[in-house]
């Protein structure tokens, strides 16, 4: 095998395993013939092919040009449907509040425009089977092996202003840089839909944290410079 489909191979292990549990399953067929179909391709388009399927397009959106205080304000106009209805507002907890406060969070004041972002499970996503550590896949290196890297942290708050749509009792983590809150412990931002509403709230982020492959994470997609 050669180095470059060797690479390429090392790189989609987690979308060919999910093919594999595919062709187990009751379409085997039809993954048998995508598969004939593949066989045909170079290395080079089968890799676009499936990172294309992987790192689906989330959501597009233009973050910065609004301050802190700005961007809280609009949760609380934020309109989105719930069972039965419509409610008002979006809550910020305590702990959001606070690394939002830290230097790290910094609130560009310029727009930035069509940043492509990408919401999956780590297991979807990196192929991991067990339960990964924190300082694995929030590694600039590890992501940009898979055409992502890191949220800037304020995207959090454009990020839960777009999502209004949000499930119920679901909760996305955001992947980026871990902040330190005001008790010295790292925190990254979450987004949430509970009973009471929708949430940007925070969760511990300890480097050595095992986290579960079935977790939903948010990370910006890269976009290839002409």
């Amino acid at each position: 095998m050669n180095t470059m489909l060797s690479g390429a191979l090392e790189l989609i292990s987690g979308p060919l395993n999910n093919i594999l549990d595919q062709l187990a399953g009751e379409k085997n067929e039809l993954w048998l013939q995508i598969l004939q179909l593949m066989s045909r391709m170079s290395p080079e388009k089968i890799l676009s092919a499936l990172k294309a399927s992987v790192l689906k397009l989330w959501k597009k959106l233009s973050v910065g040009g609004n301050t802190k205080g700005e961007l809280l304000e609009k949760f609380k106009t934020a309109i989105y449907k719930v069972a039965g209805g419509e409610k008002t507002g979006i809550q910020a907890s305590e702990w959001a509040r606070d690394i939002a406060s830290k230097s790290e969070c910094a609130f560009p004041a310029d727009m930035e425009e069509d940043v492509e972002f990408v919401m999956g499970s780590l297991g979807d996503l990196f192929g991991f089977k067990k339960n990964a550590e924190t300082q694995v896949f929030l590694d600039e290196t590890f992501l940009a092996k898979y055409d992502l890297e890191p949220c800037k942290p304020s995207d959090a708050f454009y990020l839960r202003l777009a999502y209004l749509e949000q499930p119920l009792d679901e909760w996305v983590r955001v992947g980026m840089k871990l902040i330190i809150d005001s008790d010295r412990h790292p925190l990254v931002f979450r987004l949430g839909h509970r009973s009471d509403g929708l949430w940007l709230r925070a969760h511990y982020a300890y480097p050595g944290n095992q986290w579960n492959p079935g977790l939903l994470w948010i990370f910006r997609r890269k976009i290839a410079k002409p």
